[in-house]
């Protein structure tokens, strides 16, 4: 993760996979942060941020 010979092909295979994850509705959280296309949502008629987002963020407060 810190270094090595894989380490960029490792990042961007990660960075890939979460963009890929974002654009399907309601995104995706990873790593505590939520990943998604935005307002707007592609394949809903959410606006940002959508109900993954503030279920997670009701899901924190508890």
């Amino acid at each position: 993760m810190f270094g090595g010979k894989h380490t960029g092909p490792a990042f961007a295979a990660l960075a890939r996979a979460l963009a890929l994850l974002a654009h399907q509705p309601g995104g995706v959280t990873f790593a505590g942060l939520h990943w998604c296309v935005g307002s707007g949502h592609h394949g809903t008629r959410e606006q940002a941020p959508c109900a993954a987002e503030l279920a997670r963020e009701r899901a924190t407060r508890r």
